[in-house]
């Protein structure tokens, strides 16, 4: 299961979204306000966003959630306080972490179309957090579940693609290189869910006959070249600790 990841920029009042996750930072003990930006948003939620973080229940600390549900009949079902504790601290592996907690929201059953907003501040640069979030997001999202059906008989389960969009509420120019940092990243994370999805398969689906036959294919999906050695030329190698394994 991969997520697709779309990035754009602008309003955040006029998102179009099931879910909207906002991540929320505090100095000291209290909360920050509503990130700015999002006043369109809590209007649109019946100003139930400023209340849940007036009530002082929510934190901000680090790894905290809260989830606030939208009038019924509005056009937002829910949105979602992530705290990321002290404003000061938050640095790049902070937001690789967050990353990967939205990406657990986004493969969430029935969260539908989710919406990460980014907040202003000098730690959510665009060029900074772009990479770290489509990351962390693929990452935290990744499960391995295709052996699971449910009591039915066996069939392997039909791959899902969870679509996430982040949305940063500043200005942003070069949005196109943006884009193009946000793929390279998510190559780079793909390739490490490629590599979690070999080690987790049963013996008697991967062995060495079948990697051989699995790296072929990536090789080929890429326009690399991939050589595949024989026992004798491992041997021959001296190559001794892959032939003991």
């Amino acid at each position: 299961m991969t997520i697709r990841i779309q990035i754009d920029a602008g309003n955040a009042g006029d998102l179009k979204a099931d879910s909207v996750v906002i991540p929320i930072t505090r100095r000291g003990e209290t909360p920050s306000a509503l990130p700015q930006g999002l006043s369109g948003l809590d209007r649109r939620m019946g100003g139930r966003l400023s209340d849940a973080l007036a009530a002082g229940d929510f934190t901000a600390a680090v790894g905290e959630r809260l989830v606030v549900y939208g009038p019924q009949g509005g056009d937002l079902v829910r949105c979602i306080f992530l705290g990321l504790g002290e404003a000061e601290k938050v640095d790049d592996e902070a937001i690789r972490l967050l990353g990967g907690r939205v990406g657990r929201e986004a493969v969430r059953k029935g969260v539908g179309r989710i919406t990460l907003v980014v907040p202003r501040g000098p730690g959510f640069a665009p060029d900074r957090s772009i990479p770290l979030l489509c990351e962390g997001a693929l990452l935290g999202g990744y499960k391995f579940d295709g052996y699971q059906n449910g009591g039915k008989p066996f069939a392997k389960k039909k791959q899902t693609h969870p679509r996430l969009r982040i949305h940063y509420t500043r200005k942003v120019t070069g949005l196109a290189g943006l884009r193009s940092s946000a793929r390279r990243a998510v190559q780079i994370a793909e390739s490490q869910l490629i590599a979690r999805d070999l080690s987790n398969e049963p013996p008697n689906v991967l062995y060495p006959e079948t990697l051989a036959r699995d790296a072929r294919r990536m090789a080929r999906a890429v326009g690399l070249r991939c050589q595949v050695m024989s026992v004798p030329e491992l041997e021959r190698r001296g190559m001794g600790a892959i032939l003991a394994v």
